[in-house]
């Protein structure tokens, strides 16, 4: 990680907190003279506020990697309970607009980035909600709404578009990140500073018949779900940033989030901690799979048996649990209200004046304010407010560029992460509260700038994927010139390493070795013995590609970009013979112990050509046609085909990955050679189990068994790369080749 990134996850610098503590001190002087002559202060009051405003404004103009944090600030001053009305409105808009409009020139100048991809997609979402002002329940409502939401939307997107890599990443969050735990310690002190009647509430007598006769911590905030909402922004965040810092940064990362969960458990918050939850477990069964399994069952089934303990009279049980503390009665009503007008919607951002119906069955509590009431359904709420149409076309823009990213074996920003610790618990939380507002809330705005970046990396990978295919198209026609040169001279001298070995045992090279041709292995392979187990795989080891299909593959012989296309220039599968001359040629060409190629061909597939493996159930990830062994069936199909397991879903060469013998060992191996070559991006951010070397640092032999884990798990010796790093040992040692009867 760049130095510019650990600054942005340390915490402030002494002078930043110097700074804070004089202005500290300063509020606290004016608060004193306030209390004695209100008027005598107003002017130093006035004076000090626009000074410290306008150096703030001054500071993210110059800084804009801030701005998130601002705003995150500016949403959780906005929810407190001493802010009401016309200040309170006053107060937001008015600092939003401050710190948003001096960056407008420069959103202007990265305008182009508005004409692309889901960018372009949300600004029409936006015209749509234009529109529909113009027969809002409440008009200028939706109106101050529209334009908080697409200040946040420019500012935000121009933040997204300066990030290049994971470090930027991080470095974008940790604003984020800095500004909750500056509220989380605040929430922290006022539970032991201030006085009870301050920071906890008590139901009346009509709450409580809903929500209970619990008392709740609300600390500084309008309601204590404010604090469940900002446990789940700052533990989410924390947990991101977790493996990027150590020493104290870590233990200040441990103490906010545990002062956040404490916190959230004292509000009595429960939605936020199901949704953490969801994206915890979610996280940990993709991380580690089967084994993450039955953990996550066995905790299941331990709350289940626990719940099932409690009475009824018990803290699970308090209120109207029958209708999730009233929720379900708003959303009958509400799904009423959309059946009513299920295209148009009754205006942007006023989901909540549908509950001043004479109809609402609900008429007394946090149900009466207006448009301000809450639906506590962040989708049933967008339906309301801009019709269903545009609810799916809003789905379809944020869930677009994760399912993008899960597409991919690679995960070059390290996005991934985000995905489980952010996005999956904001989308649960939205069912249960309106949280996921259009860039402004505290949700909202977290939420759009993940997508955001996740977004910009989609359209990056696309730019890059584009421009390297023109690249090579270009290059082709000079490439294939090359290799018949370079084909035709080994015909007439044979190259030293492969001279070296022609009557022997070809060994494993060290990176960035000087290689063989294939012409020149072809050479020293069919100068030694010739004996074939698999006599089903005949048709396929006769089977070489044709120029069409090359130049075909040439042009994407991997699905992403984690690897230069440059390393796959010399797979030409142009080789015919024995099952055990093409692993042997293979071994040759790309400087791999051909006994290791032959014992992972028996890991892989016992040496068939014909092996199909590892079954999916999602069309998309399935080769095309149909009546050969593996495809899809209308249930399920394989993606791995041939002699070494090459996987649909992640590289090209199809079909002849399938047909050809050659080709399969030759696109496997080649794939070897970049991985030990150092070229693979992504495995160098991946942190390896126990005391294995981190990518690529490792000795030859390290290169070696890493990347063979790799072709497994696409990790870097993760414990399933561990494992089958072990079995294909294992083959090596039994040697099962050389044995009657194989």
């Amino acid at each position: 990680m760049s130095d510019e990134s650990l600054r942005a996850l340390a915490p402030p610098s002494p002078h930043h907190l110097m700074m804070a503590a004089g202005m500290a001190i300063g509020v606290v002087i004016i608060m004193v003279v306030v209390s004695y002559s209100p008027e005598i202060a107003a002017i130093p009051v006035a004076i000090v506020g626009a000074a410290l405003l306008l150096a703030a404004v001054r500071y993210v103009t110059a800084h804009p990697i801030w701005l998130p944090g601002v705003l995150i600030l500016i949403e959780l001053i906005n929810a407190t309970w001493f802010l009401s009305g016309t200040p309170r409105a006053l107060f937001h808009y008015g600092l939003v607009t401050a710190f948003c409009l001096p960056l407008l020139p420069a959103v202007w100048r990265r305008r182009r980035i508005f004409a692309q991809g889901g960018f372009k997609l949300y600004a029409w979402y936006f015209a749509w909600c234009a529109v529909t002002i113009s027969y809002s329940l409440a008009p200028s409502f939706s109106l101050a709404r529209m334009f908080t939401a697409l200040l946040g939307f420019g500012t935000l997107t121009l933040i997204a578009s300066q990030v290049k890599g994971p470090q930027d990443v991080r470095r974008t969050l940790a604003p984020m990140m800095w500004a909750c735990a500056v509220v989380v310690a605040m929430v922290a002190l006022s539970a032991v500073v201030l006085p009870k009647s301050f920071v906890w509430a008590v139901p009346t007598a009509a709450d409580a018949e809903i929500t209970g006769s619990v008392v709740r911590f609300c600390s500084l905030f309008n309601g204590p779900n404010e604090i469940g909402a900002l446990m789940l922004v700052t533990v989410g965040c924390a947990a991101v940033l977790w493996p990027d810092t150590r020493g104290r940064r870590r233990l200040l990362l441990a103490a906010v989030m545990v002062m956040a969960i404490g916190a959230a458990a004292l509000a009595d918050s429960r939605t936020p901690f199901v949704a953490l939850a969801a994206g915890a477990a979610s996280y940990f069964l993709w991380r580690y799979r089967g084994r993450a399994v039955i953990v996550v069952l066995l905790l299941g089934l331990a709350a289940g048996a626990a719940k099932l303990k409690l009475s009824t009279d018990s803290y699970l049980a308090r209120g109207s649990v029958q209708t999730l503390t009233g929720r379900t009665n708003i959303w009958k009503f509400a799904i009423s209200q959309i059946e009513q007008r299920p295209l148009l919607g009754y205006g942007y951002e006023v989901g909540g004046a549908i509950l001043e119906s004479r109809y609402f069955p609900i008429w007394w509590g946090p149900w009466d304010e207006g448009p301000q009431s809450s639906l506590h359904d962040g989708y049933i709420d967008r339906a309301v407010c801009v019709g269903i149409p545009a609810l799916f076309l809003w789905l379809f823009i944020i869930l677009r560029p994760w399912y993008s990213l899960f597409r991919r074996p690679d995960d070059p920003w390290r996005l991934k992460p985000l995905a489980f610790w952010m996005v999956i618990p904001m989308l649960v939380h939205n069912v249960a509260e309106a949280s996921i507002a259009d860039c402004f809330g505290l949700i909202g705005l977290g939420f759009y700038l993940i997508w955001a970046i996740c977004e910009r990396s989609r359209l990056q990978r696309r730019e890059d994927e584009l421009a390297e295919i023109r690249r090579v198209h270009a290059s082709l026609p000079a490439a294939a010139a090359a290799l018949n040169l370079l084909a035709l001279l080994a015909l007439v001298m044979l190259p030293r390493p492969a001279r070296a070995q022609s009557d022997g045992h070809f060994s494993t090279l060290p990176p960035h070795a000087a290689l063989p041709s294939g012409a020149a292995c072809a050479i020293a392979v069919r100068k030694g013995t010739s004996w074939e187990p698999r006599p089903a795989n005949y048709t396929a080891n006769h089977t070489i590609p044709s120029l069409m299909q090359l130049m075909e593959f040439h042009l994407a012989p991997i699905k992403g970009t984690y690897a230069p296309v440059s390393d796959f220039l010399r797979v030409d599968g142009d080789f015919t013979g024995t099952t055990d001359q093409i692993l042997r040629w293979g071994a040759c060409k790309w400087g791999i112990d051909e006994d290791v190629v032959r014992a992972q061909a028996i890991v892989e597939s016992d040496w068939n050509q014909q092996r199909a493996s590892d079954r999916s159930f999602d069309r998309s990830q399935c080769p095309p046609g149909s009546g050969y062994e593996g495809a899809w069936n209308g249930v399920e199909c394989q993606e791995s085909y041939g002699i070494m397991q090459v996987k649909y879903s992640s590289f090209g060469g199809w079909p002849l990955t399938k047909n050809s013998t050659a080709f399969n060992v030759d696109f496997r191996l080649a794939y070897q050679r970049a991985c030990m070559n150092g070229d693979i991006h992504y495995l160098s951010q991946q942190t390896p189990a126990g005391d294995y070397p981190r990518y690529p640092f490792g000795s030859p032999q390290q290169m070696l068994w890493g990347c063979i884990g790799d072709w497994y798990t696409g990790a870097w010796y993760d414990p399933g790369a561990i494992h089958y790093i072990a079995d294909v040992r294992a083959a090596l040692k039994n040697k099962k080749w050389d044995r009657p009867g194989f």
